[in-house]
């Protein structure tokens, strides 16, 4: 594998000539990211708050039949435009309602951006440097696992770069292949279809990311004249005739879209203006961040940002030259302008993975078709396999204890994530050896897809007292009986997913409290009651009433304070849930899911 180039002779091998097509390198990547994108997918409950939310948005959308006003938990919700919940209820209309459904479309996303890192990659550095691309983002941690999680990250992140990976590869057509003029055109319809389902996912924001990418990049490298070819007579107006009709629809029916929208989520919100300042971080959090979210590729940065000098990619006048700046210009711009604002959550830089992706696969390429020992990065084999010892040290030692501790789970779960470090470390002390650029790859691409499968079990045996799928479904009998849950003090977005329902939230509105200012005064008075003389009052009806609480010490706070006839029921690490007399008839408490671990919180 590791002579494999475009000068190279056809094997007669069965394997070797696999290797060589086009459907061998699909299938490849198809069968890395079955373990790594679809492993599971629905065996553990979804998380609060974002899986709730963006599961349940897209059931009510099927509930009320109504696909251009979005809702959770039935009162307008407007901070995200629509395609993800279009995909999730269509996911829901085949597939039922369940976790499996809510994370198909992400996990698709994150999958349809494997296949265009290789194709971008196969351009820029040939079909080995596409396949390397496809698999170095399959196996950077970020992407791995927000494309398990029912969250908007993912579909947007692999919009833009698809959208930019379309420019590139129209722009580059002419070089690449006169024979075939045509596909130019299909590449720039791509573009401005993906900007404009971009557009859909997140907003305003992709006509940045790419207009600045495009821009910073056209400046370095003097390739203006890209501009003229790029269909803006009918591209614009194709890009508005699929984006504009929602954001007009919604408007029309909802006069308050618009300045919610367009000024607080979009300018407000980047710049922290008054009730729009959220997730406040400092300038170079992500920067911070970017050795783990890119892990374990982030361990080669080093090796790659010294090995460049020796691979030089200046002057900008060959394609591979260029190819190095425009990936640059993505990676650089889309961090910076994620960095400026004053909103942010790890999650937002996840649309400049990619492009290092295909960054790091270009420098191993090009190590591997030099063929020289003396390039080796050896400072990425020895910082990798340093982490790696240390994780297998502290996993086997304190992670053990701590599973037992603060989870009250078997300290053997660590075993099978160690096992896969160690072969892992095994493999690269192997490589090592030989010097190989490719089979370190192959290694670091094999290591980490064993240790995503050994923690997945971790995280799936950890669920349970993490999220509420379980304690709802305790008191699912009482609630069938003619029973109610209620929400007190805290907005718990999975609720409305799980119950099938609305529910009252008391002193708890949290996000949705613009969409219940809208509501009548009779209805924000039922539905959203600022009064904590409520609990007593509901608690003491004659149905069965449930009040879920943020943890066991409040619902044990509220008991006394109000010297209630009711008792708490069930609880886990994240929430609890109280019920009145009529309700422990039915559902008699349980306690703790995990009481050894809730002792040592």
């Amino acid at each position: 594998m590791a002579s494999n180039n475009h000068s190279s002779k056809p094997s007669s091998t069965f394997f070797q000539d696999f290797w060589q097509r086009t459907s061998g390198h699909l299938a490849i990547i198809f069968l890395v990211s079955l373990p790594l994108l679809f492993l599971q997918l629905g065996s553990y409950a979804l998380f609060d708050p974002d899986e709730g939310r963006y599961a349940e948005i897209p059931r009510e959308l099927l509930a009320r039949a109504d696909w251009v006003t979005p809702t959770l938990n039935f009162v307008t919700y407007f901070e995200k435009p629509p395609l993800l919940y279009w995909l999730s209820a269509i996911s829901f209309w085949i597939f039922g309602l369940n976790e499996w459904a809510a994370r198909l479309t992400p996990a698709l996303s994150a999958f349809l951006g494997l296949y265009v890192a290789y194709a971008l990659g196969r351009r820029m550095w040939g079909a080995r440097g596409g396949i390397l691309s496809a698999l170095i983002l399959a196996t950077s941690l970020l992407w791995t696992i927000i494309g398990h999680e029912a969250v908007i990250d993912t579909l947007l992140s692999t919009l833009v770069f698809s959208t930019l990976a379309f420019w590139w590869l129209a722009h580059t057509q002419a070089e690449t292949s006169n024979e075939r003029p045509w596909e130019k055109y299909f590449y720039d319809f791509g573009f401005w279809i993906s900007l404009a389902l971009a557009f859909l996912a997140k907003g305003p924001v992709i006509v940045i990311l790419a207009g600045g990418s495009i821009f910073f990049y056209l400046l370095i490298c003097k390739q203006w004249r890209a501009l003229k070819g790029m269909g803006w007579w009918w591209g614009i107006p194709l890009c508005a005739l699929i984006a504009a009709p929602w954001f007009i629809l919604v408007a029309m029916r909802n006069p308050s879209y618009n300045h919610f929208f367009w000024y607080g989520q979009n300018f407000a919100r980047f710049l922290g203006i008054g009730k729009n300042r959220e997730h406040v971080k400092g300038f170079f959090y992500f920067i911070e961040y970017l050795p783990l979210v890119f892990f374990p590729w982030s361990c080669f940065v080093a090796s790659a940002v010294f090995g460049w000098k020796k691979l030089p990619i200046w002057p900008a006048d060959t394609l591979r030259h260029r190819s190095v700046i425009f990936l640059l210009s993505c990676f650089v711009f889309i961090t910076l302008f994620f960095s400026a604002s004053t909103s942010k959550l790890i999650t937002y830089i996840l649309p400049a993975i990619p492009f290092a992706a295909v960054l790091m696969a270009g420098y191993l390429d090009t190590l591997i078709r030099r063929g020289n020992t003396k390039l080796f990065p050896r400072a990425g084999v020895w910082i990798l396999g340093i982490l790696i010892a240390i994780v297998i040290i502290a996993g086997t030692t304190i992670g053990a204890k701590e599973l037992v501790k603060r989870e009250a789970l078997s300290g053997y779960l660590v075993i099978a994530p160690c096992i896969a470090l160690l072969i892992w470390l095994a493999g690269l002390i192997w490589a090592a050896r030989l010097k190989s650029v490719w089979k370190t790859a192959l290694v670091t691409i094999g290591g980490f897809t064993l240790l995503w499968i050994g923690a997945f079990q971790i995280v799936i045996a950890i669920t349970p007292n993490h999220t509420q799928k379980v304690l709802l479904q305790y008191i699912e009998p009482g609630l069938k009986q003619g029973g109610e849950i209620v929400l007190y003090n805290d907005l718990t977005q999975s609720v409305s997913f799980y119950t099938r329902s609305r529910v009252r939230i008391i002193n708890g509105a949290g996000e949705i409290s613009p969409g219940a200012s809208l509501l009548s005064k009779a209805d924000q008075a039922y539905w959203f009651p600022n009064d904590d003389a409520i609990v007593k009052k509901i608690l003491n009806e004659n149905k069965p009433v449930y009040v879920m609480t943020k943890d066991h010490r409040t619902s044990q706070e509220v008991i006394k304070q109000y010297n209630l006839n009711a008792q708490e029921i069930i609880w886990n690490k994240r929430r609890s849930i109280i019920g009145n007399a009529a309700a422990a008839r039915i559902t008699p408490p349980y306690g703790a899911l995990h009481p050894k671990a809730l002792n040592n919180q």
